[in-house]
């Protein structure tokens, strides 16, 4: 796991303006190399069979960019701004205009109303002494793509999430996926800590997601 970490490493850190089908496709190939156990009974499906719906489960839950956020009294001051043109631009629209959008006259209206009060919100919003700073979004998601991944890696290889260390530093095959996962995703977050949390609750982890035999080495 180790070389097909330095190999996806790689290729993780260079996803970051990739399609969202290229990080899934990224995703799904780091749980494909993972040594698969074998069904514990001879009818059961393989787990392996839900490796197409990981990529996407994870994509799914990519924390969002706090630069990707406008700062509170900023965009509160935009909403008024925009929401006052859009409401000015509407009542300019001749009546060819509006034909030719094919818009109803009493959705227009509607509009148009829902459009001003939310105007007027924003306009006469006190933002004096209102905390805008986010929690901790970053944090706890990185550790909910954890559980996720840890779940997926018991599943898949019957091992229970550990790592080991060296004077370089903390790896192992767990480790490796999910420090590879966490750069497809863009998560800013320490791999060893978030590994290190997910490894000592593993117990009560695995109870709460029905695993019963978490023993497994």
């Amino acid at each position: 796991m180790a070389e097909v970490h330095t190999i996806m490493g790689a290729k993780s850190k260079s996803l970051g303006h990739a399609s969202w089908d290229a990080k899934i496709a990224a995703l799904e190939d780091l749980f494909r190399t993972l040594p698969v156990q074998p069904p514990s009974k001879v009818d059961a499906i393989p787990y392996s069979f839900l490796i197409p719906g990981i990529g996407r489960q994870l994509m799914l839950m990519s924390p969002v960019s706090r630069r990707t956020q406008i700062p509170g009294k900023k965009a509160v001051k935009a909403l008024a701004q925009k929401t006052g043109r859009i409401v000015e631009l509407l009542d300019g629209l001749s009546q060819p205009v509006i034909e030719a959008l094919n818009f109803r006259q009493s959705a227009l209206g509607k509009l148009k109303t829902d459009l001003r009060i939310l105007h007027a919100a924003a306009k006469e919003a006190d933002v004096a002494g209102v905390n805008f700073r986010d929690g901790a979004p970053q944090k706890s998601q990185a550790r909910k793509i954890a559980i996720v991944v840890a779940t997926h890696y018991f599943g898949l290889t019957g091992k229970k999430p550990t790592l080991s260390r060296n004077k370089d530093g903390a790896y192992g095959q767990f480790f490796d996926l999910l420090k590879a996962v966490y750069e497809i995703l863009g998560v800013n977050a320490s791999t060893e800590s978030q590994a290190n949390g997910l490894i000592k609750d593993w117990p009560s982890i695995a109870a709460e997601s029905g695993i019963t035999d978490y023993r497994i080495k």
